[in-house]
């Protein structure tokens, strides 16, 4: 009886977590256009860039924001160049090395930044008074034992495969 009970209930968060995935690809209906249409990846440029600037004031080359993000380069620079047109991110010759490119926060880039930290606060404020209180803590209470659970595995597989304690 337990194993039933166990296999419905994965079954459940598996179709539960779909349902999140397949939001992604519904179309906005009735809403006003954003000025800037960004994907999940120049969203993680944006905000790796701003995290950065301490490190790296003049803007930081791709090969360092690649290493930032644990992505290759060919995986980054496209996303850098594509927010380059939107005038989100700029770039300038690096000092020292003229064949270093450094890229960095825009202006419009930064205001962009700071709506779209807005928008998510304003969105789950609407998630927490829809839930209430009582279940968005709950909610949250789970989806941190559900990272822990996650990070868990992850160091498992690495000790497995001889990528962990710096077995890299």
């Amino acid at each position: 009886m337990p194993e039933k009970k166990t296999g419905e209930a994965t079954k459940r968060l598996l179709e539960a977590m779909f349902q999140f995935r397949r939001l992604r690809d519904i179309p906005y209906w009735g809403k006003k256009p954003h000025r800037h249409l960004c994907k999940h990846s120049d969203m993680m440029i944006l905000f790796a860039l701003k995290q950065t600037e301490p490190e790296f004031p003049k803007g930081v080359s791709i090969k360092e924001l690649s290493r930032y993000l644990n992505l290759k380069s060919p995986t980054v620079t496209p996303v850098a160049y594509h927010l380059e047109k939107m005038g989100l991110v700029g770039r300038s010759t690096d000092e020292k090395d003229r064949r270093i490119n450094r890229i960095f926060l825009t202006e419009a880039g930064r205001k962009f930044l700071i709506a779209q930290k807005q928008r998510l606060a304003d969105h789950i404020h609407g998630l927490v008074q829809y839930l209430g209180v009582e279940k968005s803590m709950t909610l949250a209470e789970l989806l941190d034992e559900a990272y822990q659970y996650e990070y868990s595995q992850i160091q498992k597989e690495n000790n497995f495969t001889g990528h962990g304690a710096g077995g890299q």
